[in-house]
């Protein structure tokens, strides 16, 4: 079942450059890379979305806008939806 849950508090595809447990490791990064969305699609995750639909996200996505697609308040949907339609 972990397989399905995942959190938005820790950046996609978020990986260590050491295993688990090893000397220079923490717990808390082991969980972060326990807890992160991941694909084996470089650069970007899949995500499936309430809705049926399947959403492209990036690695480099903005972590304000990544965090808060992973709530139900209205009032950050909005604010996903005004900065994912914004242009720079």
């Amino acid at each position: 079942m972990s397989e399905c849950l995942g959190s938005t508090a820790v950046p996609p595809n978020y990986q260590l450059q050491k295993k688990c447990g090893e000397p220079g490791t923490t717990e808390a990064e082991c969980q972060m890379t326990q807890l992160a969305f991941s694909s084996n699609h470089r650069g970007v995750v899949n995500c499936g979305m309430l809705d049926g639909s399947v959403q492209r996200v990036e690695d480099d996505i903005d972590m304000a806008v990544w965090s808060e697609m992973g709530t139900r308040s209205p009032a950050a949907a909005d604010a996903v939806r005004a900065r994912m339609t914004k242009k720079p």
